[in-house]
């Protein structure tokens, strides 16, 4: 016998809005364990970075990760911009932004 899974979703338009944002932000760029990792290493490029020893590929690694970082900034301040005023398509793309190419 199959199993039922039964819908959780929230009834608050609001957190409604996080969870696409969280949705959107995990199918690009992973779990949150994934996240926190990526994190911790641009914490450790930007280290290198600033005492002068980071090589050339490093740097465009860090580069990505900031690319993705401002990514993310950019779900957030949509995810905003839709709680202010929640659209019942909140889900619909073209609320927003478009995901980077890997």
């Amino acid at each position: 016998m199959g199993q039922f899974r039964i819908s959780t979703e929230s009834i608050n338009p609001i957190k409604r809005i996080k969870n696409e944002a969280r949705r959107r932000i995990t199918k690009v760029i992973g779990p949150e364990w994934k996240q926190q990792n990526i994190l911790a290493h641009a914490a450790e490029l930007h280290l290198k970075e600033t005492r002068g020893v980071i090589t050339t590929a490093e740097s465009a690694e860090l580069q990505a990760i900031l690319g993705m970082w401002s990514w993310v900034k950019s779900v957030r301040t949509a995810s905003d911009t839709l709680e202010a005023g929640p659209p019942t398509d909140y889900r619909d793309d073209q609320h927003w932004p478009v995901a980077p190419s890997n």
